[in-house]
């Protein structure tokens, strides 16, 4: 399943270059429907960049 989130451009240029591999969320309804391999298209709310990236796990605290 595909997933649509928008990030600042801080935290979307750190996960485009790979410096940043994990994304906090709070865990509402939006964030139930995601899994372990699911891919997430994350837009860069300044400029619309996408950048995709594909769930390995989750975590929840």
């Amino acid at each position: 399943m595909t997933h649509y989130m928008n990030l600042a451009s801080e935290p979307f240029e750190q996960i485009k270059s790979g410096a940043k591999t994990i994304e906090l969320r709070l865990y509402d309804e939006k964030r139930q429907a995601v899994s372990a391999g699911d891919t997430i298209i994350f837009t860069n709310l300044a400029d619309n960049q996408q950048v995709s990236a594909k769930v390995l796990k989750l975590q929840y605290i």
